[in-house]
C-alpha cells in the first residue's frame, strides 16, 4: 500500500473515532442514570474500534479487604455468534489478572493478550483503560477482541484514552450532581423537619425566610403567617437592640436564650443563634440563624433548682431538728428555711388536740412564718381551737389516711376554697404529721402571689420532711419527758432540789451582778405526819398536790416553787424588794390553806410554816440561804406552828432580839398587828367543847407571826405589858359579846395574863368594868395564871385572886406541876382548872415516870374537884393514854391551830367542822 493510501486509511480512521467521541460525548451529556444503561453510552465506540466488545467495570473491595471488578455495564459486537458468550468480568478479584492490575493501579493502560474467564476460555487481545476521578482509581473500560493477533494504533489508543477520561469525567459530573441533589435534599430536608426554627431575617429583624418548626414554636399555622406578622416576639422590648449590639460587636450570637410571647399570648423561652448575611460585596444585607423552643428545658432547670434548693433547705432544717432539743425554738428556724426553699409564702403548723368545749377534734396554729406581703393566719378568721368537722372533714380524714393535699385553690370544694380564700391562698400544699403512729397535725405551705403549684418530686420531699418533723417531735417529746422527770417532781409536777438550786444559782448571779434583793423560803405542812399516818399514804399524797397548787397560785411567774422532799417545799424569790415584801408572800402562802381540803370525799384541814432566809444579809450562796431559812422553819416550828419566821444573823444574841422587838412593840398596837386566836379544850369522854384558851399573837411585818413567849418577856420587861393586857381582855371580851349576841353557845374562855397584874391592887376593878362594859357574865371568863406568878409575892396575890373569885372570874393554873410546890396555895385559893405541863404530855406514851406524875396531878384535881386540862397533846397516843389516866380534858396541836374570830363564830354556829377536830365524831359536834 502505497503513502497515500495509508494517508487515506488513517484519515479515515481518525474521523471514524472523532465521530464516535462526539455522538459518546452527546449521549454522555443527557444521561442521568449513573452506570445504569452504559451499553448506550459505548455502542458508538464499540462501532468505531471494530472490535468484539466493550465492557465498563468499577472497582469495590469486599469484606476480607480484597479489591475486585463489578461489571457495571456490557457492548457486545452484533457480529458475534448467537452461541458464544462474551467475556464477564463481574464479580472478579484482580489477582487473577495481577498484570492488569499493575498498570491500572499506577494509571497506565493494559495492552495486550488476555485469557478470558469464560468456558472455555479464550486468549483475546485487550486493551484496558483506567478511569480515575481526581486521581482517584474507581474503574476501568476494556477493549476486547477475540482475534489474538489485534493490537492498537498510536491514534486509536489517543483516542480511546479521551474516550476513558470522557467517562471519568461524566462519572465525576455524576457524582457532584449527585451530591449536589443529596445535598439540597437534605437542606431541604433539614430546613424543612429540622428539629428546631431556621429563619433568615433583614436588617430590621423581619422574617423573609422561615421553616415550618419556626413557625409552630411561635404558634402560627405556616411560615407564610409567621412572615407576614413577623413582629418583635421578645417580651423584653430592649432584647433585640441587645442582640443587635452583640451582633455588630462580634458579628455573631450563639445560644441566646430570652422570653418570647407566641401568638396566643402565652410566653416561652427560646435559644437562638445569629450569624450575618451579607452580599457578593460584602455589604451586611440581613441575619440568619436558629431558634429553638427550650421551655421545657428551662422549666425542667428551674424544678432541678428549686428542687436542689429544697433539697438544701430540707438538709439544714433536718441538722436544726436534729442538733437543737428546744423545738419551740427551732421549729420557727426550721419553718423559715423551708419557706425560702419551697418558695412559699406562709409555712405553719397545727396541732390536733380535744377542742377545749365540746371535746371534739380540733387544730389550733402553733408555729408560723410568712414572707411579705402575706399576712400571718393569726388574724381573723380565728385558727386556735377550730374544729375540722364539718368545714374541713375532709382533711382530716385525708390526712389520717397519711395523704396530702395539695393543688390550686379553685381546685377544692367551694366551702374549703372560701376558707382558702379569705387567707389569699392561690396554691397549697399540706401534709400531715404523724407522731407515734398517731395524727399529730400537720405541716402547710401557701403561695399567695404566684399559681405554680408543686411538682411531684417536691411533695414527696416535703413529705419526708414532714415526716422528719413527726420524728423530731417525738424525739424531743421523749427528751421532754425525760429531762421533766431529771428535774421536776413526780407527785406533784414541781421543780425538784436540781432544778431548784440551779435556778437559785442563776438567781444569785444576777442578783450579785445587779446588787437586787433575793429571798429563799423553806415551807411544811403541819402535823402531816398524823394525817399520812391516820388516813393513809394516798390522801397525803392527794394532799401535798393540791397544796402545791394553792402555793403556786400565790406566786409570780418568775418565782420558783420546789418540792424538797416529803411534805417540805422551798421557793425562790428573785428580785424582791425588802422583808415587808416576802413577808407578805409568806403570809399569802400560809393563808391559802385555811380552805378545807377535799381529798376524794374525805375533808382535811392543815396549816404550815415557813422559814425566810434573805440575800445577801443571811448568806451569799444557795447552801447558806437554804440552810438559814431551815434553821428559820424550825424556829418557827418552835413559836407555835402556823406562821413564819426571818432568819437573823443575830437570832441567838438576845440583847439583838430584844432591842429590835423592844423597837417595834410600841407602836404594834397601833399598827393593828397583834392577834387573838382561840385554843380549843374538848372533854375526850364525850369530844364535846369545854371551853378555849385566848392567845395574843403578834404579826411581826419582818419576823413573821410571833408567839407570846417571844414577845411577853420583853413586854414586861419595858412595863408594855400592861396596855397589852387591856387591850387583850377588852378585845376577848368584845368578842365574847358578839358571840353572846349572836345566841351562840356561851363558852368560857381563858386568859392569861402577865405576874405584874398580881401587882395591881386594882386588877379586880379594872375586869369588872370591862366586863360591865361588854356585856360579858364573868362566868365565861377564866384567867390563866403560873405557879411563879403566884409564888413570888403570895400574900398580894392570893388578894388579888380571892377578889376575882368574888366576882365569880374562873381560874386556871398554867403549866401545873412544872415549878415550884404548889400545893399550899391551893388550899388557900379558890382554883377551877388545872392544866397539866404540856412537858409531862410530851413523852406519856412511852415515859412511865412522866405517866407517873400525870396520874397524881389527874388524881389531885379530882380530889379537889378541879377540871384538869392537858395541855400540848398532839397526837393519837396521847389521847388513849390520857383516856387511860381517866383525864378528861385536852387541849393542843391534835385540835389544830388556834381560830380567828371568824372561824370560832363558823365553829360555834355549827358549820363545816374544822381541823383542829379532825378526829372528833359529827354527831357530837352539836351540843356543848
Amino acid at each position: 500500500m502505497d503513502r497515500s493510501e495509508q494517508h487515506g486509511k488513517h484519515s479515515s480512521l481518525r474521523e471514524r473515532y472523532l465521530s464516535a467521541l462526539v455522538e459518546m460525548e452527546r449521549r454522555l451529556l443527557t444521561h442521568v442514570k449513573g452506570w445504569k444503561d452504559y451499553d448506550y453510552i459505548l455502542d458508538p465506540l464499540g462501532q468505531a474500534s471494530d472490535i468484539s466488545h466493550v465492557c465498563l467495570v468499577e472497582n469495590y473491595w469486599n469484606n476480607l479487604g480484597e479489591l475486585r471488578m463489578r461489571q457495571q455495564a456490557r457492548w457486545c459486537s452484533p457480529t458475534l455468534p448467537a452461541m458464544v458468550s462474551p467475556p464477564c468480568f463481574d464479580n472478579l478479584p484482580y489477582s487473577l489478572f495481577p498484570q492488569v492490575y499493575q498498570s491500572l493501579s499506577q494509571g497506565e493502560p493494559y495492552m495486550g493478550q488476555l485469557i478470558s474467564p469464560g468456558d472455555p476460555p479464550e486468549t483475546l487481545s485487550a486493551l484496558i483503560l483506567p478511569l480515575t476521578i481526581q486521581g482517584e482509581w474507581i474503574g476501568f473500560v476494556g477493549f476486547g477482541d477475540r482475534t489474538p493477533e489485534r493490537t492498537w494504533s498510536t491514534a486509536e489508543l489517543t483516542m480511546l484514552r479521551a474516550a476513558a477520561a470522557a467517562i471519568s469525567l461524566h462519572q465525576e459530573r455524576q457524582r457532584a450532581e449527585n451530591s449536589l441533589r443529596q445535598a439540597e435534599a437534605c437542606y431541604r430536608s433539614l430546613f424543612e423537619n429540622a428539629v428546631g426554627g431556621i429563619f433568615q431575617a433583614n436588617l430590621d429583624g423581619h422574617y423573609i425566610t422561615a421553616n415550618p418548626v419556626l413557625a409552630r414554636i411561635y404558634g402560627y399555622e405556616s411560615p407564610e403567617e409567621l412572615i407576614e406578622a413577623s413582629p418583635s416576639f421578645y417580651v423584653d422590648p430592649q432584647r433585640q437592640e441587645q442582640i443587635v449590639d452583640l451582633l455588630v460587636r462580634h458579628g455573631e450570637a450563639r445560644a441566646v436564650e430570652s422570653q418570647a410571647r407566641r401568638r396566643d399570648g402565652s410566653i416561652i423561652w427560646v435559644a437562638e443563634n445569629f450569624s450575618e448575611r451579607r452580599d457578593t460585596c460584602g455589604n451586611l444585607i440581613g441575619y440568619a440563624g436558629t431558634v429553638e423552643d427550650i421551655t421545657q428545658r428551662r422549666q425542667a432547670e428551674a424544678a432541678l433548682q428549686r428542687r436542689d434548693r429544697l433539697l438544701q433547705g430540707v438538709a439544714q432544717a433536718t441538722q436544726h431538728l436534729l442538733t437543737d432539743p428546744n423545738y419551740e425554738t427551732t421549729i420557727p428556724k426550721v419553718l423559715a428555711i423551708l419557706g425560702a426553699a419551697a418558695d412559699a409564702d406562709r409555712v405553719y403548723i397545727f396541732e390536733n388536740h380535744p377542742h377545749p368545749n365540746s371535746g371534739e377534734i380540733a387544730m389550733s396554729l402553733r408555729f408560723e412564718w410568712v414572707r411579705a406581703p402575706a399576712r400571718p393566719l393569726t388574724g381573723p378568721p380565728p385558727w386556735q381551737n377550730r374544729p375540722y368537722f364539718p368545714a374541713m372533714g375532709r382533711w382530716y380524714e385525708i390526712f389520717a389516711k397519711g395523704e396530702a393535699l395539695h393543688g390550686s385553690t379553685l381546685s377544692f370544694p367551694a366551702s374549703e376554697g372560701q376558707i382558702l380564700v379569705q387567707d389569699n391562698v392561690v396554691g397549697v400544699l399540706m401534709m400531715p404529721i404523724f407522731v407515734d403512729n398517731q395524727f399529730w397535725g400537720f405541716l402547710g405551705f401557701d403561695r399567695c402571689q404566684s399559681n405554680d403549684l408543686w411538682s411531684g418530686s417536691e411533695i414527696s420531699i416535703l413529705r419526708a420532711t414532714a415526716a422528719s418533723i413527726g420524728g423530731a417531735l417525738k424525739q424531743q417529746k421523749a427528751e421532754a419527758i425525760i429531762r421533766y422527770q431529771a428535774f421536776h417532781d413526780l407527785l406533784t409536777g414541781l421543780p425538784n432540789r436540781r432544778l431548784f438550786n440551779d435556778r437559785l444559782t442563776m438567781a444569785l448571779r444576777r442578783a450579785q451582778r445587779n446588787s437586787l434583793n433575793l429571798a429563799v423560803l423553806f415551807l411544811d405542812m403541819d402535823r402531816f405526819k398524823t394525817i399520812n399516818d391516820t388516813l393513809g399514804h394516798a390522801v397525803g399524797d392527794l394532799l401535798l398536790q393540791q397544796v402545791a397548787k394553792r402555793f403556786s397560785g400565790c406566786l409570780r411567774q418568775e418565782d420558783t416553787l420546789a418540792r424538797w422532799g416529803g411534805d417540805e417545799f422551798t421557793l425562790l424569790l428573785p428580785e424582791v424588794g425588802g422583808p415587808e415584801d416576802v413577808a407578805r408572800v409568806a403570809y399569802r402562802l400560809l393563808e391559802s390553806l385555811n380552805p378545807v381540803f377535799d381529798l376524794e370525799g374525805t375533808e382535811v384541814y392543815t396549816t404550815g410554816s415557813a422559814g425566810v432566809s434573805m440575800f445577801p444579809e443571811d448568806g451569799r450562796d444557795g447552801e447558806t440561804l437554804l440552810r438559814n431559812a431551815d434553821a428559820a422553819l424550825y424556829r418557827a416550828k418552835k413559836q407555835g406552828r402556823n406562821t413564819y419566821q426571818f432568819y437573823l444573823s443575830a437570832m441567838n444574841s438576845t440583847a439583838y432580839q430584844r432591842l429590835s422587838l423592844e423597837n417595834h412593840l410600841h407602836q404594834a398596837v397601833q399598827r393593828g398587828e397583834f392577834l387573838v386566836r382561840y385554843q380549843p379544850q374538848v372533854n375526850i369522854n364525850t369530844w364535846r367543847l369545854t371551853g378555849l384558851e385566848a392567845l395574843m399573837l403578834w404579826q411581826h411585818p419582818a419576823l413573821g407571826l410571833l408567839t407570846p413567849d417571844v414577845f411577853m418577856p420583853v413586854a414586861e420587861e419595858t412595863g408594855l405589858i400592861l396596855p397589852l393586857g387591856e387591850w387583850f381582855l377588852g378585845r376577848v371580851c368584845a368578842e365574847s359579846e358578839v358571840w353572846q349576841q349572836a345566841g351562840l353557845p356561851k363558852v368560857p374562855v381563858t386568859v392569861g395574863i402577865s405576874p405584874q397584874y398580881f401587882q395591881q391592887p386594882s386588877l379586880g376593878r379594872v375586869l369588872s368594868q370591862v366586863l360591865a362594859q361588854k356585856g360579858v357574865e364573868p362566868a365565861c371568863l377564866a384567867l390563866e395564871i403560873s405557879e411563879g406568878a403566884i409564888l413570888q409575892n403570895p400574900e398580894t396575890a392570893l388578894g388579888v385572886l380571892a377578889e376575882l373569885g368574888q366576882l365569880g372570874i374562873h381560874l386556871s393554873i398554867n403549866s401545873f406541876g412544872f415549878g415550884r410546890t404548889f400545893l399550899e396555895c391551893l388550899k388557900q385559893v379558890h382554883v377551877d382548872i388545872l392544866k397539866i405541863c404540856p412537858a409531862f404530855i410530851q413523852d406519856l406514851p412511852t415515859n412511865v415516870q412522866d405517866a407517873a406524875i400525870v396520874a397524881a396531878i389527874i388524881a389531885l384535881g379530882r380530889g379537889l374537884n378541879l377540871r384538869v386540862v392537858a395541855e400540848g397533846v398532839a397526837s393519837p397516843l396521847h389521847v388513849q393514854k390520857l383516856l387511860y389516866l381517866q383525864c378528861q380534858e385536852i387541849q393542843g396541836d391534835l385540835l389544830g391551830s388556834p381560830l380567828g374570830m371568824g372561824e370560832m363564830i363558823e365553829l360555834l354556829q355549827g358549820g363545816p367542822r374544822h381541823q383542829n377536830f379532825l378526829y372528833w365524831p359529827k354527831s357530837l359536834l352539836g351540843g356543848f
